[in-house]
């Protein structure tokens, strides 16, 4: 009787979302070693459709045609929130559970600064969205106020893989965003939100 051989049934694609072969996302990933360690570029996995993907740019602008269902879900499912259709959603987006070594003072002292540097460019609050509330918990609940992603539209609309220690996407009403993938500072957030005022 012969063993029973296991197929890979993992999707590869690469930075262009081109479909590859998984000796050459290998390849990819072995010339990128530099750019691995460094975090300039990340491999994410989507863990719904099993696809493995190349991301070479970590931060990415856009718009999309959604914007006002996006900014009317998440005000209609949770009235505690203070979203405002005429001015930028600033969303901090944890996909689940994820490793980190940050205390939850350290990480409520970091926000707080970073919010009130937000406040000084536009006078809102950014909102705090989880796909999965394990990855949550450190961060201290009373404080951030996580919210589960609507019907999962911010998962779907900009973070269709998971990226590692979270994201943030700043979204326009007229559609225009910026999203950065995996762990950020406030500059990259501060950055992106002077970019997108100005262009406004």
């Amino acid at each position: 009787m012969h063993g029973q051989e296991t197929t890979d049934t993992t999707v590869y694609l690469d930075g262009a979302n081109n479909k590859i072969t998984k000796e050459e996302f290998i390849k990819i990933a072995e010339s990128k070693k530099e750019q691995l360690a460094d975090h300039t570029m990340l491999l994410v996995h989507n863990d719904t459709l099993d696809i493995l993907k190349i991301v070479e740019n970590r931060c990415v602008s856009g718009k999309v045609a959604n914007s006002k269902y996006i900014y009317e879900s998440i005000r209609n499912r949770y009235a505690d929130l203070d979203i405002q259709m005429d001015k930028p959603l600033i969303v901090f987006y944890n996909p689940g559970k994820d490793g980190g070594s940050t205390t939850s003072t350290y990480l409520r002292r970091w926000y707080k600064d970073l919010e009130k540097k937000i406040n000084k460019l536009v006078h809102v609050k950014p909102v705090y969205i989880y796909r999965r509330k394990e990855g949550t918990a450190r961060y201290g609940h009373r404080f951030f106020n996580w919210k589960k992603d609507p019907d999962n539209i911010i998962e779907y609309t900009f973070f269709e893989f998971h990226y590692a220690c979270g994201s943030f996407v700043i979204l326009m009403p007229d559609g225009k965003f910026m999203a950065y993938y995996a762990e950020y500072g406030k500059e990259d957030v501060l950055n992106c939100l002077s970019t997108l005022l100005q262009n406004k």
